[in-house]
């Protein structure tokens, strides 16, 4: 049933007219086929469950779920304004992609072309890391204040990021970034360089991070990272999440040294374009792979390059309206980042715990508790 709008929205917007409002269309596609499809996907009973106990209180039987003090509050909130569980995520997801929408919009890019990737990938699996969604969206809009170099953008930035952890403290690990204006004002050349010694020192540093993790990490949460729950990361699954980001290092590289001194620029105010744009959206592409040695404590730590996706995203849309009227190139181009991302759904998306689910509604489902 969701087949054809899918991939017809995915098709047209590498074709089609650069709509003001794509982006609510892609999120109103997404709230179709995640919150309101009758299929329950990953991780939504145990979320679901947890939201119906905060709602009426019974916070002794939701520790086990450890749930943070932000998600906690978020919850009671729209429990108390009628909302359903679906209703939350739902409202969620449009908060999301406005924020996203709201950062990619101050580009000279084509901004469907972003939409179309993220649809395809991570588009699906943040709806099921919901938390996490939401949280790093807030780490993304905030990194805006390091590209547009803010005052105190370093100091506000962590601000923000802090904030974020109180709805997943996952998000912790993206202060990572403040280090971006350093890498570039000293050595932005030898990015790929630094980040290698930045995985070594973190690869070395895991034994430590462990012990701060099971001092400050709630039990339950510290055994599913950290602990005996542990999904260790296979080996297949560790070189393909790292081969994938490597991709991504060098399709961003290309992109970089092609657009040369047309390098893509943001729109600070009225009258103030801020150059430098392709260097930090660049630095936090390659800072990602500084996290690679978490995969060896549980693999769902690859989320932290998903963030890194977007920002290339930002690059190919980009690169996109620079490649003007070349028919061939724009067609070699689709085919060839389509193929890239296609990859990412292939590594990271379980088939029966959400594509299933997702392209299978044949309802709607209620938004409100009390329909």
């Amino acid at each position: 049933m969701l087949t054809i709008p899918f991939y017809g929205t995915i098709i047209y917007g590498w074709i089609g007219k650069n709509r003001r409002h794509f982006w609510l269309w892609c999120a109103i596609l997404l709230i179709v086929m995640a919150p309101l499809t009758t299929l329950e996907y990953a991780d939504f009973d145990n979320y679901s469950r947890a939201f119906e106990k905060i709602g009426i209180g019974d916070y002794a039987a939701i520790s086990s779920e450890e749930i943070s003090i932000g998600w906690l509050v978020i919850n009671k909130i729209f429990y108390l304004l009628g909302f359903s569980y679906r209703g939350l995520i739902s409202s969620v997801i449009i908060l999301c992609f406005y924020l996203i929408h709201k950062v990619v919009s101050k580009y000279k890019l084509k901004e469907s072309v972003f939409w179309s990737l993220f649809l395809v990938f991570p588009a699906f699996i943040q709806c099921v890391q919901i938390r996490f969604f939401l949280a790093t969206v807030i780490c993304v809009y905030a990194f805006e204040i390091i590209i547009e170099e803010k005052r105190h953008c370093m100091m506000k930035y962590a601000a923000l990021v802090l904030f974020s952890s109180l709805i997943h403290t996952a998000s912790l690990i993206l202060l990572l970034y403040l280090c971006i204006p350093l890498i570039e004002k000293y050595s932005k050349k030898k990015a790929l360089f630094i980040t290698g010694l930045i995985a070594v020192a973190v690869y070395f540093s895991l034994s430590a991070v462990e012990r701060l993790a099971q001092m400050f990490v709630p039990a339950v949460r510290y055994s599913r990272y950290f602990g005996q729950y542990a999904d260790k990361t296979s080996f297949s699954r560790y070189v393909s999440v790292t081969l994938i980001w490597i991709l991504s290092y060098f399709v961003s590289y290309i992109i970089k040294r092609y657009l040369g001194k047309r390098e893509i620029s943001i729109w600070g105010g009225k009258d103030t374009k801020i150059e430098g744009c392709t260097d930090r959206i660049f630095l936090y592409i390659a800072l990602a792979g500084a996290t690679i040695p978490f995969l060896t404590m549980d693999s769902s730590f690859h989320r932290f390059f998903e963030v890194s996706y977007l920002f290339m995203y930002i690059l190919i849309a980009s690169f996109w309206i620079f490649l003007r009227r070349s028919i061939g190139k724009k067609i070699i181009m689709i085919a060839l980042f389509s193929m890239l991302v296609f990859s990412m759904t292939r590594i990271y998306i379980t088939y029966d715990t959400i594509l299933v689910p997702f392209f299978s509604v044949d309802g709607f489902f209620h938004l409100f508790r009390w329909l």
